[in-house]
């Protein structure tokens, strides 16, 4: 026990999971650590301790991210979905169209202008260091071409991470 300072670490694998999901769910750090039952000072030094953890929190925010913005440009261009429904006892399936939301539209539209929440409040970058060259999600999601962003996540998903790896030796 010599050479040990301060009290043992809460840290467990188990809050990896909970954590993600709290992350998906969209919430902050400092949330996420009430939530745990830690000081955010705790969080960001786990962070640090533990890179797994880390890379959950980074590629979960990245993620949801990309979620949200393919789901909000299919909204603002409107789209084409399925309806099952049971009509005189037998199973009858619809094909329907939902209108382009404008509210949808707008987000998309002021994003690709330069604006948006997310990079106000926390910026995720290629190599998390803070310099010049920091790319956010958004601004990676806003220069791809409609049929880019019209890519299934999964695809998405692995093109930023492409993306990303490429540009982190550059």
């Amino acid at each position: 026990m010599s050479g040990m300072v301060g009290r043992p670490t809460k840290y467990d694998k188990k809050y990896l999971n909970k954590i993600k999901d709290l992350i998906i769910l969209g919430c902050s750090n400092n949330r996420i650590s009430k939530i745990i039952g830690i000081d955010n000072k705790t969080l960001n030094n786990w962070r640090e301790e533990h890179q797994e953890l880390d890379e959950i929190m980074i590629s979960s925010k990245e993620n949801a991210n990309i979620k949200v913005m393919k789901n909000m440009y299919k909204r603002a261009n409107g789209y084409t979905y399925k309806e099952t429904v049971i009509k005189d006892g037998e199973e009858v399936t619809y094909k329907k169209y939902m209108h382009p939301d404008v509210t949808a539209g707008k987000f998309i539209l002021k994003s690709r202008q330069g604006w948006n929440e997310i990079e106000k409040t926390e910026n995720i970058n290629i190599n998390h260091n803070s310099n010049n060259n920091d790319i956010s999600l958004i601004n990676w999601f806003n220069a791809l071409s409609p049929i880019e962003q019209s890519k299934p996540e999964e695809e998405l998903i692995k093109d930023y991470e492409r993306f990303t790896k490429e540009n982190e030796n550059s």
